[in-house]
């Protein structure tokens, strides 16, 4: 994987006066990788060991055939119900339903939550709304749903009190919309990205290769800037970010690429104040061939 380090000087991130310790910190490293064929409905997760490392596949016991895919999409994982197990989050566009299969952390799902709003494509929610991560954003200990809308630019969390219904949500003071932040801003995923315990968005510039932090203070204030010091630019074509996560069990958040050609999966370790330390190819791959039958989920945590 071709890398590139950043010139010029790093934007400094200002930290919260006071932190307490969120969702994004409290995850732990990540478990394992989930995916998810289309054409049998299986989900699979591939077992890591924190050191690039596939232990082995865990598949769910149940799952989302041609009768389900077809409508229902596979967001990604968090603990939504607040046992301590990664639950998976589905969501129907149409319809704009969205809920969680619930598991036991052993490939069981042991029950489903559904979520008491809905975006959906007859409100022009669907159309102009998308995930963006979850994460406990304002620090009640519950995990929250936080939203994209590439119209307006407005950032808005649900927050969930793990129990499907929302309390309420919370816009962010900075949005990435019309102003061209939305033509040049791809999400990659949420993450304490600089250890203060509060969850952080992170985006890829798609032109210029930088990885940048937004970071957030639990209130819906963007307090800083924080970009890596090495960027996937034009010298790292193919490439593309796939998630954040702890994915070497030192405490910081790493990010996740995947190159589809060659299929494999290499993870930018950092240090928690924008330096990438080194690197951590996992030792599985999953090439093109491997693609026309599974799409990547979600990091599980």
């Amino acid at each position: 994987m071709k890398i590139r380090r950043i010139v010029s000087a790093l934007a400094v991130a200002v930290l919260a006066a006071l932190s307490i310790t969120g969702t994004a910190h409290a995850a732990g490293p990540a478990k394992g990788l989930m995916w998810f064929s289309h054409e049998s409905g299986e989900l699979s997760t591939w077992q890591l060991n924190g050191s690039g490392t596939v232990l082995g596949k865990q598949a769910l016991n149940l799952t989302c055939g041609a009768d389900c895919w077809q409508t229902w999409r596979p967001l990604g994982t968090a603990d939504f119900n607040g046992d301590g197990k990664p639950d998976l989050l589905w969501w129907n566009q149409p319809t704009g339903e969205l809920s969680a299969w619930l598991t036991d952390g052993n490939g069981t799902v042991t029950g489903f939550q559904s979520v008491d709003w809905r975006c959906d494509n007859a409100s022009n929610c669907a159309w102009d709304w998308t995930p963006f991560g979850f994460a406990d954003f304002n620090g009640d200990g519950h995990v929250d749903i936080m939203w994209w809308n590439h119209t307006t630019g407005v950032l808005s969390a649900w927050l969930l009190n793990g129990q499907g219904t929302v309390l309420g949500k919370q816009d962010l003071d900075r949005g990435c919309g019309s102003d061209g932040c939305r033509n040049s801003h791809d999400s990659i995923g949420v993450g304490d990205m600089n250890d203060d315990g509060h969850p952080d968005l992170v985006f890829w510039h798609t032109s210029t290769g930088e990885v940048e932090s937004w970071l957030l203070n639990g209130a819906g204030h963007v307090i800083g800037v924080q970009n890596l010091d090495w960027r996937c630019g034009s010298d790292c074509r193919g490439w593309g970010p796939r998630g954040v996560a702890d994915l070497n069990g030192d405490g910081h958040q790493d990010v996740l690429w995947y190159e589809p050609d060659s299929g494999v999966l290499s993870t930018w370790l950092t240090n928690g104040r924008g330096t990438v330390v080194g690197q951590q190819d996992l030792d599985w791959t999953c090439d093109r061939g491997c693609l026309q039958h599974w799409d990547l989920v979600d990091l599980v945590r």
